[in-house]
């Protein structure tokens, strides 16, 4: 074969000379065509400089707005204060109960003598130190005196008798004139008489204090235990009493299953009976007043009368009084606004199914054994009202028929409240006594209410403490203190008000708005909340940042080296 035919080996195309191709240039060859051109050091500087400058923003602007914007502001509380009253050794409650000895028909001598002689009976007669009775003559009589005692020298009383006034704080006592104590005298019966009246006049209410005290964090018992009766006593009347409110809403409502009646003359009959014992009660709570009538009421499907034809009456189970109020159809919502509403309910039977009594479980269906009202504790109370046909009739219940109905809710009204049985005698003294202890309760309630703040805020220091919080902490441990300072000189009038204020403001503090949101706002909440917005721009500008980090550290290693 020719060698000029083009076939061989060696030869390439024809004109373009030997075919020989170097595979490692047309390597390098491809590389430079796809490398960028060399960046200029200007753009380096640009780039370093905007890397720098997010960073200064971000650690200069950004990071102190959001540390200033997200912080959570804490206001300072004293804490010392608040455990000292929590753990109830920041005052020590007393009940000095002055009684005025008025003697006007017993010679000075003598008086000052029994006065003192009683006096001595008493300390020994007490064995609870924190609730005293301290006597003292008329010329030392004040507005803080909590019962005054009248000397009555009789020649008609053979032994010395006592009455104690319904209407008045006042106790009166009748002796004989030759029981008068001699001036060399070292005791005397009717001293001893005077004592032991005046003890058990003030014993439920001083048994009741010492109870409440004992039961407080960082007392002790007192020296002489309670009885079981008088616990379950107390008990029971705790299960009944509503919750102390500075405003009750007192609602009366005319339930009817018919039509008529539809007017009663409720103005009239709580003017005469309910306003007389608001009045009396101004001193504890502010009460309110309204009515409504309710007609076609039907009782609840599960209560069922039982008809006795022989008395011609129909007559209703005790036990199926928990199941009369209709809750579902009869509209007794609560009244708006602050304060706890009390119901008083006063049913009205239709014509057909009068009248109805209430039979307690254990009698038989007699209406000699009848009832017509009962307390729902903690609620209000109902009276089923049998009027005769001559109402009926007339489509109005008049106020002389309410008097009945609104006497009963007086007194289911007395026992909601919390008032004492004892002593029974005297209304004055009891709602004086109610005073007293629930001076003593609200103490107890607005110290605990702080204890349980400090531990709160504490526990949770992502928790705010707002100023308004702080304010409301600082008013109540004045309130306290000053509450605590009117006990100890006997001015209970005004130990309540700043008992009752110490009390409000503790609950404004615990429950402020701004702290309570964030007591369910863990930080976990927060962070997912901050990924999703911060990654995207945290994670390049944190790159960028450590690119140039490492072209620095190579830098400085190249000039290291030269």
């Amino acid at each position: 074969m020719s060698p000029d035919r083009g076939d061989s080996p060696s030869a390439g195309p024809k004109g373009f000379g030997p075919a020989h191709i170097d595979s490692k240039k047309i390597v390098e060859a491809v590389k430079a065509t796809r490398d960028p051109p060399p960046e200029s050091q200007e753009s380096i500087d640009s780039r370093r400089w905007i890397v720098l400058s997010f960073l200064l923003i971000v650690s200069l602007l950004g990071l102190p707005l959001w540390w200033k914007t997200t912080t959570v502001y804490r206001s300072d509380l004293p804490y010392q204060s608040m455990y000292h009253w929590d753990a109830g050794n920041a005052c020590d409650p007393v009940f000095p109960l002055q009684v005025v000895l008025e003697s006007p028909h017993v010679p000075v001598d003598q008086s000052q003598k029994l006065l003192n002689l009683a006096q001595r009976a008493l300390d020994e007669l007490n064995a609870f130190s924190a609730h005293h009775l301290r006597l003292v003559d008329s010329t030392q009589k004040s507005e803080n005196t909590v019962l005054t005692v009248q000397l009555l020298p009789t020649d008609a009383a053979a032994s010395p008798t006592a009455v104690l006034q319904p209407h008045a704080t006042s106790l009166d006592i009748a002796f004989a004139p030759s029981l008068l104590p001699s001036s060399s005298a070292t005791s005397s019966s009717l001293a001893s008489f005077i004592a032991d009246e005046l003890h058990n006049t003030f014993l439920h209410e001083q048994a009741t204090i010492a109870h409440m005290i004992a039961s407080s964090p960082g007392s002790h018992p007192s020296s002489k235990p309670l009885s079981p009766e008088f616990l379950a006593l107390l008990e029971d009347r705790k299960t009944r009493a509503m919750k102390y409110s500075p405003t009750y809403h007192l609602t009366f409502t005319l339930l009817t299953p018919t039509a008529s009646p539809a007017n009663w003359e409720i103005e009239a009959a709580v003017h005469s009976i309910i306003n007389p014992l608001v009045r009396a009660l101004s001193s504890v709570s502010t009460f309110t007043i309204d009515t409504q009538v309710q007609p076609y009421a039907i009782f609840s499907s599960s209560v069922h009368p039982v008809h006795n034809e022989a008395q011609s009456a129909w007559f209703l189970d005790q036990a199926e009084l928990g199941a009369f109020i209709n809750a579902a159809e009869w509209p007794l919502s609560p009244s708006i606004g602050e304060g706890n509403t009390i119901n008083f309910l006063l049913y009205v039977p239709a014509p057909e199914q009068t009248p109805l009594y209430i039979v307690p479980s254990d009698a038989t269906a007699d209406a000699s054994s009848q009832l017509h009202s009962w307390l729902l504790p903690q609620w209000g109370s109902a009276y089923i009202l049998n009027l005769p046909p001559s109402a009926l009739s007339t489509g109005t219940i008049s106020a002389k028929d309410l008097e009945a109905p609104l006497l009963s809710f007086s007194t289911h009204l007395l026992a909601l409240l919390g008032l004492p049985e004892e002593p029974h005698k005297s209304l004055p003294l009891r709602l004086a006594s109610l005073r007293r202890t629930l001076t003593l309760s609200l103490l107890h309630s607005s110290a605990s209410t702080l204890g349980a703040l400090a531990r709160l805020t504490q526990s949770l220091p992502s928790i705010s403490i707002p100023k308004p919080a702080a304010a409301s902490v600082a008013h109540t441990l004045s309130s306290l203190d000053q509450a605590c300072a009117a006990l100890k000189i006997g001015d209970f009038k005004e130990a309540l008000v700043k008992a009752r204020e110490a009390d409000i403001e503790a609950e404004r503090a615990f429950f402020d708005k701004s702290m309570v949101g964030q007591v369910y706002f863990p930080d976990e909440h927060k962070v997912a909340v901050y990924l999703p917005l911060l990654g995207p721009v945290a994670v390049p500008l944190i790159l960028a940042f450590v690119k140039e980090a490492k072209a620095g550290v190579a830098c400085l290693k190249a000039l290291k080296g030269v």
